[in-house]
């Protein structure tokens, strides 16, 4: 075990800021790209094509909805599946959940 993972936890305000300071970068690397993608499928709407015009939208709508999930809701959603103590520590498959 790390001496990370070893030391006594940290109050829950404490905890949150610790973790998203170390999510910070990997959530800011998750939502440029997911933008990235958001914009080229956008770029869709200008095609002479209409089929290409009319998938633009919904897939922008799509990768929008998608990058919230994975920030907002996943992270929250853990924190309440541990509370509700249907996720610990070491129930994964590697030791984590």
């Amino acid at each position: 075990m790390s001496p990370k993972l070893a030391r006594a936890p940290l109050p829950p305000a404490d905890a949150i800021r610790e973790a998203t300071g170390a999510a910070g970068a990997g959530a800011h690397a998750v939502s440029v790209a997911a933008l990235t993608n958001a914009v080229g499928f956008a770029a869709l709407m200008a095609a002479d094509y209409r089929a290409m015009q009319d998938l633009g939208l919904p897939l922008s709508i799509g990768i929008s909805l998608t990058i919230v999930a994975s920030v907002v809701v996943l992270p929250a959603l853990l924190v309440v599946l541990r509370r509700a103590g249907l996720g610990s520590m070491g129930s994964g498959p590697r030791g984590q959940l």
